[in-house]
């Protein structure tokens, strides 16, 4: 018999922060797995730029080592862990790159939220007043 599962915040309206739709809770869970470079790559929006342009950029000396950092704070590993990936984290394992995958389906729906919440007639108008 399958328990009762309540229901999740995240699954209800909340017109008093300017927007009523519902978050889909299942759709909320759901996220795929991305390699390191990937979530870099998405997060500093660099998959945007022309492919010569990233070379370039990745190929500078302070990337690698920011790149890695910011794996390092983020899931809670040393740097020398995050170095035995590879150049690209080609090798991270699965339960990291789940990780970062939850991490960046949460970063975007965050934007979201908030581009809704801009959306909204009230706060359209506190945004007129400024």
């Amino acid at each position: 018999m399958l328990a009762h599962r309540k229901a999740s915040p995240l699954s209800r309206a909340y017109p008093e922060y300017g927007y009523s739709e519902k978050i889909d809770y299942p759709h909320f869970l759901k996220a795929k797995e991305m390699s390191g470079i990937e979530f870099i790559r998405k997060l500093y929006e660099i998959d945007k730029l022309p492919p010569n342009v990233r070379k370039l950029y990745e190929a500078q000396e302070d990337f690698n080592r920011e790149t890695r950092q910011v794996l390092v704070k983020l899931l809670k590993v040393t740097d020398k862990t995050v170095r035995s990936w590879g150049k690209e984290y080609n090798r991270m394992p699965k339960c990291y790159r789940l990780t970062l995958g939850y991490v960046y389906r949460s970063l975007c729906l965050q934007k979201e939220i908030h581009l809704k919440a801009l959306k909204s007639k009230d706060c359209q108008g506190d945004l007129r007043a400024v």
